[in-house]
């Protein structure tokens, strides 16, 4: 069964206290948890509205959730959002970095990073050689159409949350080697043993310890590295 799927059929139909929609990331609050996403933005300039805006705390956590399935990029935020809502804090965990993590697994090793995050320069010079793929490529990145391509020679793989959401995730793995060690990282990541049932090794994601100050972050338009009230943690198989 598709990830998204899996996840969306584990969460309760609890109530629902906040949604919001940042530039960069997306929140919900809910009686279980508050839950981060990063906020997908449409592709052209035509933004689609969001379905019953102004009563979606009226919905309950699993509606919310499937809104991961839609075709509106916002939507499919507050569904990813909704999900992390619903997913209780891990019980073992460690407050590392994941560049950090990829760093110390990479070392004279081959580096594929699906996404480009900030530190790409700073792993770039301490890791044996790196690829960064990217949906929309900045300056020495190289196009998703190279994954088939190039991601079987990488004996690290580090996959942003995102594909999850943009449902390239499995794509992903297809193209990955079993032997190389897998980590799903950013705010859009869940916390979840699902992870590692589909051979991911690493786990890093956000938990959302203080939902009001991450609400005052959300909504005055902070990036995500600037947004306070969080702790960054990650799960390993």
């Amino acid at each position: 069964m598709h990830l998204l799927s899996l996840l969306v059929g584990e969460v309760k139909p609890r109530p629902v206290f906040f949604v919001g929609i940042g530039y960069f990331d997306t929140l919900v609050i809910s009686e279980k948890g508050a839950g981060l996403s990063s906020t997908m933005r449409p592709e052209t300039k035509r933004h689609q509205p969001v379905r019953d805006a102004g009563v979606l705390t009226e919905k309950s956590l699993r509606e919310l959730a499937e809104y991961v399935f839609s075709d509106n990029p916002l939507e499919v935020s507050i569904g990813m959002a909704a999900i992390n809502a619903s997913i209780s804090i891990p019980a073992e965990f460690v407050e590392k970095n994941a560049r950090d993590i990829i760093i110390e697994k990479g070392k004279g090793k081959t580096v594929g990073i699906i996404g480009h995050f900030p530190f790409v320069n700073e792993v770039k010079n301490r890791v044996g050689k790196l690829y960064v793929f990217e949906k929309s490529p900045k300056e020495g990145d190289i196009t998703e159409n190279k994954i088939p391509e190039l991601l079987s020679q990488c004996d690290v793989v580090a996959i942003t949350g995102m594909s999850i959401m943009n449902g390239s995730f499995e794509f992903v793995l297809e193209h990955t080697r079993n032997d190389a060690f897998k980590i799903v990282l950013g705010p859009s990541t869940p916390l979840t043993p699902r992870l590692f049932e589909m051979g991911i090794d690493a786990v890093s994601g956000t938990i959302v310890e203080n939902p009001q100050i991450v609400k005052k972050y959300v909504l005055e338009g902070a990036p995500f590295k600037h947004i306070k009230g969080i702790k960054l943690i990650t799960i390993f198989r």
